[in-house]
């Protein structure tokens, strides 16, 4: 595999950035288009036709509570989701029960 160096002296000078250049000048648009920005908008709005005036978060919110309590597998879901999952502890110990011991061992080349 070649060096970084004779990478990109065999591209040339021309395709090299220049110290303290950005591959990116304008960054990231602050308020482009995304499919998350356009999902939470429309989370608050009203569901069209809904004779409750529900917004679509709160349509949304009920019916998955509706699952979670028909469905053990759903319910697990919600709760991981909102309340995080629960950390697994682990035990490690040796075939007898003792601890284990790593030992680590430096073997300086011949000659030095």
């Amino acid at each position: 595999m070649a060096t970084p160096d004779k990478q990109a002296s065999s591209r040339g000078e021309a395709t090299r950035w220049k110290k303290g250049q950005s591959g990116n000048p304008n960054g990231r648009p602050k308020n482009g288009l995304c499919i998350t920005s356009i999902i939470k908008a429309k989370l608050s709005e009203k569901v069209p036709g809904d004779t409750q005036g529900r917004t679509w978060i709160d349509v949304i919110a009920e019916r998955w509570l509706t699952m979670a309590l028909k469905n053990p597998a759903h319910l697990k879901e919600l709760l991981e989701r909102t309340e995080g999952k629960v950390p697994q502890a682990l035990e490690h110990s040796g075939a007898d029960g003792r601890e284990i011991v790593y030992k680590v061992v430096y073997d300086e080349p011949a000659g030095n």
